[in-house]
């Protein structure tokens, strides 16, 4: 007997950092398929130990003991003060 081929496969997502974020998603079998989108692998995610963390290198999944890195601080958009032509300007 033959093996049941899916008409899916699955693949996995990572962050900016290449950390796995748990999510999954069944992408179908299909000739027009362009490849996995934007940080998502078609490579399975190894099984992680607890207190590890699996790292995408953009060919493979690492294992780390490093918790994922705090994202970045954004930057406050600066505001430029209104001025109003009718009144003198404030000095602080």
């Amino acid at each position: 007997m033959r093996p049941v081929m899916s008409d899916t496969f699955t693949v996995y997502a990572y962050d900016e950092w290449g950390y796995f974020n748990g999510e999954t998603m069944e992408v179908p079998y299909n000739g027009g398929y362009p490849g996995p989108p934007a940080r998502w692998t078609n490579v399975p995610v190894p099984q992680i130990p607890v207190g590890m963390y699996a790292v995408f290198d953009h060919v493979q999944w690492s294992l780390t003991s490093q918790p994922h890195p705090l994202p970045p601080t954004p930057e406050l958009p600066v505001e430029e003060p209104v001025v109003n032509s009718n009144e003198p300007p404030q000095v602080i």
